[in-house]
């Protein structure tokens, strides 16, 4: 096996409005253990894969097919709706030369935006959506037209809770100045029904890179990224702008210059921002972190240590809960052996390290995801010196101290063969693990996914998140239509009736309803009722739908 450095997938799951409020119910049910990984059909021989978990429970992976020759080729997938088994093919996409996929954003309801760019050395990006349930793809739109005299790449994206995207992209000019290469760092924000408000966070005679994008539900946004060309000069910065439509960028520097390598951004509910990166230079033998309150027009940023005098793995990350507490993880390298560490920072200041994998063996961190009750979820997997697969493992961490270690799968799932493991949640707190099987390089690879995981992320906002329910499907006689109750996914406590223009139709309560002469020209509505994440229950109302 080839290890190589794996995404962290920070899971944003934001509420929507929900019907009324009933009464009180039963505590909410608690996900089961994790179930048996399942290949995902027709995957075998993906290229460049990307994958994302909606808030209500629908799953995307996509990957990219050669098309004609080496400089065409194409976006395929398969997503997986809540509550069912069956993945389905999603047709062929964007297309084009040099394409490649650079992000997935889920909405809550179970769509994705995705951000693409085609060309080389001449990138543009784009940005399209996938509703999920047709698996439609929208028409593609190029981002940044305003800036036509730079190339837009490696594109990042994310979306807030009322639906506003947020769109980062490395932007070199088109003729390059003399010198030493020049890039801005571009951001375009998107709210619904307005227009894209662009701009450049970065001087136009300087070099920008490695940008990374964060948010959180109430849209206050977090960018950072390495400013400089020459390794003496480069220093971390970030670009942080509170909620609001007037709110203003803030740029800074979090660094001194040469003490920078790779750097990542992660923020709170309530605005607090954090920045971890591995420093110095060429050496790797620092973890630094800096922390602002985004809301604070003039906060500052405080920059700390977190590791020093230690050879350490190329990226460190960091997760904010709700109380502004920071948890930075990283990996600290010693001879060929590796561990994963992770240190606390609250009202006290920076606690002591902790060491989260044994000595003596190589562990890679392969997803970090935020907790809003304030623990962090932490998967990785663990090799011998070797690299002969061990397991891959789960455990949390609540205020500094690790829970216990829960192994998801051992060495017959890993040795070897699995690589890019990523996490993703949705609002009733199921997990989905997607994760590639095979021999590298990736064409080799193929996808798996499992659900109802253990308890791993709960509303980030408000225990209200159960989406509306809706009637899916052709609704064509002799079909069988589906009453979509949104979050409620894999759960076998909702109760289900069907209504033809508005009356209860007798004997149909079940998830799937087959039409029937009768229904031919009437309008067909389904209820589902069942409990909420804070254990209350709900009543959804779908909106009717014309039968024939």
């Amino acid at each position: 096996m080839s290890v190589r450095r794996s995404a962290i997938a920070l899971a944003v799951v934001a509420t929507v409005g929900a019907s009324a409020l009933v009464a009180p119910g039963a505590s909410a049910q608690l996900p089961g253990p994790w179930g048996t990984p399942k290949r995902i059909p027709g995957s075998a021989g993906l290229v460049n894969p990307v994958s994302a978990v909606a808030a209500d429970g629908t799953d995307l992976v996509t990957w990219l097919v050669d098309g004609s020759g080496t400089f065409g080729n194409a976006v395929l997938g398969k997503v997986r709706l809540p509550g069912e088994t069956e993945w389905k093919r999603v047709p062929v996409g964007p297309d084009g030369s040099f394409l490649g996929v650079t992000d997935i954003a889920p909405t809550a309801s179970g769509d994705f935006w995705m951000t693409y760019q085609t060309g080389a050395g001449n990138y543009t990006s784009y940005l399209i959506k996938l509703d999920a349930q047709t698996r439609r793809w929208s028409e593609p739109v190029r981002l940044f037209k305003d800036q036509d005299n730079h190339f837009h790449a490696s594109s990042e994206i994310a979306i807030t809770a009322d639906g506003t995207l947020v769109v980062t992209a490395v932007s070199p000019p088109k003729v390059d100045p003399p010198g030493d290469p020049v890039a801005r760092l571009s951001v375009g924000i998107h709210s619904p029904g307005g227009t894209w408000q662009n701009r450049f966070l970065t001087p136009a005679d300087k070099f920008a890179n490695a940008q990374h994008l964060a948010v959180n539900p109430a849209g206050d946004v977090v960018i950072s990224f390495i400013q400089g060309y020459n390794l003496p000069d480069m220093t971390v910065r970030a670009a942080t702008k509170a909620k609001g439509k007037n709110s203003e960028w803030k740029v800074s520097t979090i660094s001194t210059a040469g003490d920078s390598q790779r750097v990542h951004p992660t923020i709170g509910v309530d605005g607090t921002a954090a920045v971890v990166w591995t420093a110095t230079s060429q050496t790797f033998d620092a973890v630094r972190m800096a922390t602002r309150e985004v809301r604070r027009p003039l906060a500052p940023w405080v920059a700390r240590d977190v590791v020093s005098g230690s050879l350490v793995s190329t990226d460190a990350y960091g997760v904010v809960n709700r109380q502004s507490e920071t948890t930075a993880v990283w990996g600290q390298r010693s001879g060929g052996t590796l561990t994963i560490w992770s240190r606390h920072l609250d009202d006290s200041g920076l606690g002591g390290a902790v060491q989260l994998t044994p000595t003596g063996e190589y562990a890679e961190l392969n997803a970090l995801v935020q907790r809003p009750d304030g623990k962090a979820a932490l998967l990785y997997q663990r090799f011998t010196p070797a690299f002969d697969g061990l397991a891959v493992e789960f455990r949390t961490l609540s205020q500094g101290v690790p829970g216990p270690v829960q192994q998801l799968f051992g060495d017959e799932a890993t040795n070897g063969a699995s690589n890019g493991e990523v996490i993703g949640v949705d609002a009733r707190s199921h997990g989905t693990m997607i994760y590639t099987r095979g021999t590298y390089p990736d064409t080799d690879f193929a996808w798996l996914g499992q659900s109802q995981g253990p308890s791993i992320m709960t509303s980030p906002t408000s225990g209200s998140v159960v989406n509306r329910a809706r009637v899916a499907g052709s609704l064509r006689i002799g079909t069988r239509a589906t009453c979509a109750s949104g979050y409620w996914v894999e759960t076998s406590s909702i109760s289900y009736r069907w209504e033809r223009n508005g009356n209860r139709i007798r004997g149909a309560t079940a998830k799937k309803y087959r039409l029937v002469s009768r229904d031919d020209g009437e309008k067909v509505s389904c209820e589902a009722t069942g409990a909420d994440s804070t254990g209350q229950t709900r009543v959804l109302n779908s909106p009717s739908r014309r039968a024939g």
